[in-house]
């Protein structure tokens, strides 16, 4: 008898689980900038600029947005590496970005940027600087707050829970 209850723990657990899920994909949301410079100054004014930078962001972010629940929507995490030339003085940019996006067309996957992706990035700062290297990876997924650490999904934790359930319920 006590299998049986903690099948339906179980089964409970995952059906509350889905159904907080079915109000739409949860993600974390946060931007995560430090850039340097060998010159002071310039340092201190990039400094000034990024001062909205959230430094958790680096590790998993604390800040979570409901994605709107109609389908087609991802978490994605971008971290790059950019180095820059700014009227002379050589910039380093590293920045971690997640949030939730719309996208029919990207499968869950982690990739380095392509060759395209990095010639996009070095057209968005052609206006104030040239890029002299770009590093980045992404990462899309579509289980909640799956851009953060690493974390197993809901429906692979109910068929491994049942599982275990299923072999113990044998053993007794």
């Amino acid at each position: 008898m006590g299998c049986l209850k903690e099948r339906l723990l179980i089964l409970a657990i995952c059906l509350s689980v889905s159904l907080s899920v079915v109000t739409g994909l949860r993600c974390y949301v946060c931007n995560y900038y430090h850039l340097e410079s060998s010159d002071g100054s310039v340092n201190q004014t990039l400094s000034a600029i990024v001062s909205s930078s959230d430094e958790d962001c680096k590790n998993s972010g604390t800040r979570q947005q409901t994605c709107p629940s109609d389908s087609g929507y991802k978490c994605v995490k971008v971290s790059a590496t950019v180095e820059l030339s700014v009227v002379g003085e050589d910039v380093k940019v590293d920045t971690v970005n997640r949030a939730c996006i719309r996208t029919t067309t990207i499968s869950d996957r982690c990739n380095a940027a392509t060759d395209e992706e990095k010639t996009a990035l070095r057209a968005a700062f052609a206006s104030i600087a040239t890029v002299t290297s770009v590093d980045a990876t992404g990462c899309v997924c579509s289980t909640d707050l799956c851009n953060g650490q690493l974390s197993i999904s809901t429906k692979k934790f109910c068929w491994l829970a049942g599982l275990v359930l299923a072999v113990l319920a044998r053993q007794l």
